[in-house]
This record gives C-alpha cells, sequence and structure tokens, in this order.
C-alpha cells in the first residue's frame, strides 16, 4: 500500500539519517583523541568540518519529503517494470 510504502520510506530515511551522522560522530571523535594526544591543528580542524558535515545532515521536512518522494517514485516504476 501506499502508506505502508511512505511509513518504511520515512523509517529507511531517519535510519540513513542516524548511521551517516553516528560514522561522522565516530571520526569527529577519534580526531578529538588525537588533537588531545598530539596538540596539533590538523585534528582539530578535522573536528571542525565534521561537526559541520554533522549539520549538514539534520532533517529538513522539505529535504525529507523530497527524498520520500523521489524513493517512492522509483518503486512505482520499478512495480511497474517488474
Amino acid at each position: 500500500t501506499e502508506q505502508g510504502d511512505f511509513d518504511g520510506m520515512l523509517a529507511l530515511y531517519a535510519t540513513q539519517k542516524i548511521v551517516g551522522a553516528a560514522l561522522l560522530e565516530g571520526a569527529a571523535f577519534f580526531n578529538t583523541i588525537a588533537y588531545f594526544l598530539e596538540g596539533t591543528a590538523i585534528p582539530l580542524l578535522l573536528v571542525l568540518l565534521l561537526a559541520a558535515l554533522i549539520l549538514n545532515r539534520i532533517p529538513s521536512r522539505d529535504g525529507m519529503n523530497r527524498w520520500i518522494e523521489a524513493q517512492l517514485a522509483q518503486l512505482r516504476e520499478e512495480r511497474h517494470m517488474g
């Protein structure tokens, strides 16, 4: 059903956002430790870059709707073809 497809895509969207942010967070934590151990600027700059990427992953309603609609359109096309 269309509602079931939407709910599944919503869950997939949330999961991909959470996992993607978690991977970036792990890299940022690693670079934080490297900064404290080494004291050089490169890991600190990487932490700032990774923090910006994490903030960029915060979902917006419009972005979520666009992604879900594109996925549902692709799903409908695949069902129609197969």
